[in-house]
């Protein structure tokens, strides 16, 4: 009998499942049941359904029945004993755990040294996702410098961490720690906390 203990991680693989992803996927697992199948090769290694092996060992999931394939049929999953809201459940699971997950830029990049990454993202998509896919371009940091009658400071961050919290309790913890008020609406804090302008108070004269 095959295990999940006998699958192996993509070393390649451009997406990444943070605790929230990972959580969501093990929510969906225990209360609707396995559905969507993964993708193996012949070494057994795991060319989609990372994210789906990682919460199965988390929720307690080791069985992995294998069904072999060669590209020309589509494998589907029929599942059974499913009450109405869990169907419901299953389809808004599926969908939402996959938006979850990030792309790995980093992987990304040296994915983009072998494939054509324009066949799978726009031009833009991909300077969205990471500086390194667009050409040298203008720094607008640059370019502001020197204006007349003012100078600018690059207020950019040395860096930008996203952290995810699984209820209220751990925000308001994490409040304290950091000494800032967060709120239902706080998308982003500096640390240490910046001085806010009010921007009520300010006046600007043209000097020319």
């Amino acid at each position: 009998m095959t295990t999940i203990a006998d699958l192996k991680p993509d070393p390649r693989n451009v997406r990444q499942h943070n605790p929230r992803n990972i959580g969501m996927i093990v929510n969906a697992l225990q209360q609707v049941g396995a559905a969507r199948s993964i993708v193996l090769d012949e070494d057994n290694v795991i060319l989609a359904g990372n994210g789906v092996i990682e919460a199965a060992a988390e929720a307690g999931i080791e069985r992995v029945r294998i069904i072999e394939a060669d590209g020309e049929e589509i494998i589907a999953v029929r599942r059974s004993g499913l009450t109405a809201e869990q169907k419901q459940k299953l389809a808004l699971y599926d969908n939402r755990t996959a938006e979850l997950a990030e792309w790995d830029t980093e992987a990304l990049a040296d994915i983009g040294e072998e494939l054509d990454l324009g066949e799978f993202f726009t031009g833009t998509e991909l300077a969205i996702l990471d500086q390194r896919f667009v050409g040298e371009g203008d720094d607008p940091y640059a370019e502001w410098q020197g204006m007349p009658e003012f100078e600018q400071e690059d207020q950019s961050s040395y860096q930008a961490i996203h952290v995810h919290f699984r209820c209220r309790e751990h925000v308001e913890t994490f409040a304290r720690l950091v000494e800032q008020k967060l709120s239902e609406k706080t998308r982003a804090i500096w640390y240490p906390e910046a001085a806010k302008i009010d921007m009520k108070s300010e006046r600007f004269a043209d000097e020319s």
